[in-house]
């Protein structure tokens, strides 16, 4: 049942987790399962604090997997709509279509993400370029 749902077991089968009594012998009746887990450490240590069952560590390997870094798009979306001068007849979708991918990739600022910025905010980012274009000489002039 364990391999149906992909578990690892970790234990050793040569050390006793319950202690026995008059009745029953020590035995290693404690199981451990993980689920995705590629490196774990098992021990079972001497101590029971009054139970019947020994203190079962398990210490589990936690790798972080490095996130992508590529690249953002940020299009300008009103320098865009003012490139795009709609036609009321279309021709042909594929060249309409085409033309519009076009203007839209103009208008589109390609940026290379870092290590240490791997996400953007173009929202943000839109807001900064403005308040930069006004702050020049607060008419908003280059």
């Amino acid at each position: 049942m364990a391999k149906q749902h992909r578990l690892s077991l970790w234990k050793d089968p040569l050390q006793t987790t319950r202690v026995g009594n008059s009745v029953a012998t020590d035995t290693n009746s404690d199981l451990s399962f993980t689920l995705n887990v590629r490196s774990a450490e098992w021990s079972c240590f001497s101590e029971t604090l009054g139970s019947d069952h020994h203190i079962i560590q398990l210490t589990v390997a936690h790798t972080r997997k490095p996130r992508g870094i590529g690249m953002v798009q940020i299009t300008e979306w009103g320098s865009f709509r003012g490139a795009l001068h709609v036609e009321t007849t279309i021709n042909g979708v594929d060249d309409w279509v085409r033309k519009v991918l076009d203007i839209a990739d103009q208008h589109t600022k390609r940026m290379q993400l870092k290590e240490d910025s791997p996400a953007i905010d173009t929202h943000l980012l839109h807001l900064w370029e403005e308040e930069d274009i006004f702050s020049k000489d607060g008419t908003g002039r280059n």
